[in-house]
């Protein structure tokens, strides 16, 4: 990234604890913006370290997730592991954490018994697969496991077909968008209240809310999900394309983008066409549209002609290799491959900052390589630290390093006159001109944690005005209706403009840019105001100005053809995965922003565009690629990386079970009852697995057949054996477990509330009410 100025987070201390994926991509994320991050394994390291195709002794899906972070590796069930972390975390402002709930409770260091009184400035955040609380509250989970129980795998296939686990795995990095929110809402609260507190977010509860609109379809309307594979009956066209070329995935075309399409393919014939001139025709016709399209678009290759499209201004996009997509020229304009050295490549920052940008300042740490560093920092001698590293408290091959000092300090943002809030984000006023879901999305967070939002509605412009994300419940003092044609209108925004906080605004509306008000006037007119912005493809690049809806963007991204079965075609993601991810983080954004407000006084533009967002969610497959040059493909159900990770039948249903690790594996052969498995040669060790996969699947499938799905499941469960039964979303939305954990309520006044997935110890998030019948049907 060009350095401009200091970081939104300069100054700020964070311990990460976390392994795997969903916690460390928290931590990552408050370093690549500024924050000292010091991470902390255990002994024998991160298990992905050892996860998949190794370069330079190290997994790519490690490096993905752990740069910008200082590295120790120690036992922190030993009493001087305690203490050093102890010592550690007076000077710390976050704790991020993921171990089993109850772990760090068995050690003495529990937030609630120990922590909080200890060191109250502390923000903890701890995610979990199922949560603390509920039925299945302290449980295992991963990734699979979420998708699995939350419902999302029941809708990813082919319409008629079978379901198929989600690649991307959404449910671990979108709870680490949550979180890392969640983390920046408590701590702008700090500010004033000079108090920490627990954020706590699960795989279960964040792959609930990725439901959506199909949570709302059925808990509002009863209408029970469908797979409906790459088709979307609501909008013609809006369905993948197969030439002798390639896959191109189109999405849905306005009567101006359909003629735009024609002109460009030479074949302006088809808007002589009756059947085809508007968009009710358009659906009416869709085998015929579809049909003239695939002939148009034969003979042309892909990736050149889909770029003329999207420049000429039409949502459609080539299907992308995860190769091709970062070897095209709008990802290297977007910044979005970073590199450093021979080696070092990873997936740059989607968060682009005006005036505190965030930055690559290390490279993901070897096992233990700051363990001098840090302890020196803390008045360790030389001595000391060869002691504690030959009685096996710290490990790693730098253990002993003690080469720079960097003395972590106090943030100066902790000392501020001391006002408790109730909510986290109290007295802020945020106004929102979007039309776009993932504005809606990110104000409705915003609004969560009690931001004043205000509606900036266009006259004129219907663009989602029927999705209830933009329709929680609001007076009529809490929206401006605006036309961009009545320029008396502009004295309204300017008051409004004076009043906010934070204005969002989307490549749809540019309210600002069509009356003059560019990022320099409002720099100079105001100065605190924190400008966010949403485009499909950037501000910068070729596609510049490209249209992109949630199809074309999982295609030119290379999620769909990641997505569905090894000898099938590319599949979209059945969720809106690319609007969800944009939200989260121009929230995310706006919060560091205004962070460092407190600090500079001073205002920035914040941009994410659904690209650059997108591309984010490509972990492992990116880093992989871009590290390893290992070329990703569809394995429909299975894991690049682990063995058993599949679907088994039961006498009674589909679940679940993925192996992570060797204890998995061992754990899941004694409940098997066939201890024989963990010492075969061909299963004993993970590598091992890895190749014989149909072996071992055979035995296990033999195994479960005769099962009860739901025991099953709760002893795997139990003995620490990560699995879930495959859910509909109907099933999981009136689940006893989602219902325990608040992320849905019926309330009596007929209204039906959806909880977040941020769960905040001292200032609570409320759930957000939608009236039964308000909406008509819903689609993705």
């Amino acid at each position: 990234m060009e350095e401009i100025g200091s970081s939104s987070l300069d100054g700020l201390n964070v311990i990460d604890l976390s392994t795997v994926a969903a916690a460390p991509s928290v931590g990552q994320i408050l370093g690549d913006h500024g924050a000292d991050v010091i991470k902390i394994e255990p002994p024998n390291g991160d298990e992905t370290r050892r996860m998949g195709p190794l370069v330079q002794q190290t997994n790519p899906q490690f490096i993905g997730m752990n740069r910008n972070k200082r590295g120790m590796a120690m036992d922190l069930s030993t009493k001087l592991g305690k203490e050093i972390l102890f010592k550690l975390l007076a000077n710390a402002d976050i704790l991020i954490e993921n171990f089993k709930p109850g772990t760090l409770e068995k050690w003495g260091m529990g937030y609630q018994d120990t922590l909080a009184n200890r060191f109250p400035h502390l923000i903890h955040c701890r995610i979990t697969g199922f949560g603390a609380t509920g039925p299945l509250g302290g449980l295992p989970g991963y990734d699979g496991i979420g998708q699995a129980f939350g419902g999302l795998i029941s809708l990813n296939g082919e319409k008629g077909g079978n379901p198929i686990r989600i690649p991307i795995p959404q449910a671990d990095l979108i709870t680490g968008l949550y979180a890392a929110t969640g983390v920046l809402a408590a701590l702008e609260e700090r500010v004033h209240s000079g108090l920490g507190q627990l954020i706590e977010v699960s795989l279960m509860d964040t792959a609930i809310s990725l439901l959506y609109p199909h949570n709302i379809n059925w808990l509002i309307n009863k209408i029970p999900p469908k797979r409906t594979g790459n088709d979307d009956l609501a909008y013609s066209p809006h369905t993948l394309i197969k030439t002798e070329e390639g896959y191109f995935f189109a999405g849905h075309f306005c009567n101006h983008q359909f003629e735009q399409c024609c002109k460009v393919l030479s074949c302006t014939q088809l808007l002589e066409e009756a059947r085809f001139s508007t968009e009710e025709l358009r659906i009416k016709n869709r085998s015929a549209l579809t049909a003239a399209l695939t002939t148009a678009l034969s003979g042309y290759p892909p990736r050149h002609i889909s770029d003329q499209l999207l420049a000429a201004g039409v949502p459609v996009s080539a299907v992308q290799t995860v190769p091709e997509v970062f070897d095209h020229p709008q990802v290297t304009e977007r910044k979005m491959i970073l590199k450093q050295g021979k080696h070092f490549k990873a997936i740059g920052l989607p968060i682009k900052l005006s005036r505190t940008p965030g930055r690559l300042k290390l490279l993901p740490p070897l096992l233990g390589e700051h363990n001098g560093e840090v302890l020196r920092s803390l008045d360790y001698s030389d001595d000391e630290i060869r002691t504690l590293f030959q009685t096996n408290i710290i490990f790693g091959e730098k253990a002993t390093s003690c080469d720079e000092v960097i003395t972590p300090q106090r943030h100066k943002h902790m000392q501020q006159s001391k006002r408790a809030s109730k909510k986290a984000l109290d007295g802020l006023c945020v106004a929102n001109c979007t039309s776009h879901l993932s504005g809606a999305l990110a104000t409705r967070i915003l609004r969560d944690l009690d931001a004043h939002v205000i509606s900036v509605e266009l006259t004129g412009n219907t663009k989602n005005h029927d999705d209830p994300l933009t329709r929680i419940a609001q007076s009529d003092n809490d929206r401006v209706r605006l036309s961009k044609n009545r320029s008396a209108d502009r004295t309204q925004l300017r008051a409004l403009l004076e009043y906010a906080d934070i204005f969002f605004e989307d490549e749809t509306t540019q309210l600002c840019s069509n009356w003059g008000m560019d990022d320099d006037f409002l720099k100079t007119h105001y100065p605190k105001l924190i400008r966010s912005t949403i485009s499909p493809f950037g501000h910068t690049g070729p596609l510049v100005n490209a249209p992109g809806d949630e199809g074309v963007l999982q295609a030119f991204t290379g999620m769909m053809a990641l997505n569905g079965d090894p000898q099938g075609a590319p599949l979209l993601i059945p969720n809106p995965l690319s609007s969800t991810a944009t939200g989260l983080m121009i929230a995310i954004g706006a919060l560091l922003a205004l962070y460092a407000r407190h600090t500079s006084q001073q205002g920035q533009t914040v941009q994410c565009a659904q690209l650059d967002a997108t591309l984010t969610l490509q972990n492992p497959f990116g880093p992989d690629w871009l590290i390893a040059g290992v070329e990703p493909r569809r394995l429909g159900n299975k894991h690049p990386n682990a063995v058993p990770y599949d679907f088994y039948e039961t006498k009674n249903g589909t679940i679940m079970l993925l192996v992570a690790n060797d204890k998995q594996f061992r754990t899941l052969s004694d409940v098997l009852d066939m201890p024989e498995l963990a010492s075969d040669s061909r299963f004993s060790q993970s590598a091992h697995r890895i190749k014989h996969p149909e072996e071992l699947g055979a035995i296990i499938e033999t195994r479960l057949a005769d099962k009860d799905r739901d025991s099953l499941v709760m002893t795997l469960l139990k003995a620490g054996v990560p699995a879930a039964p495959i859910l509909t979303a109907e099933e999981a939305l009136d689940h006893p477990h989602t219902l325990a954990r608040g992320m849905v309520t019926h309330s009596r006044n007929h209204h039906i509330a959806l909880g977040s997935p941020i769960k905040m110890s001292r200032t609570p998030i409320g759930p957000w009410k939608i009236a039964l019948g308000s909406t008509a049907n819903l689609h993705g």
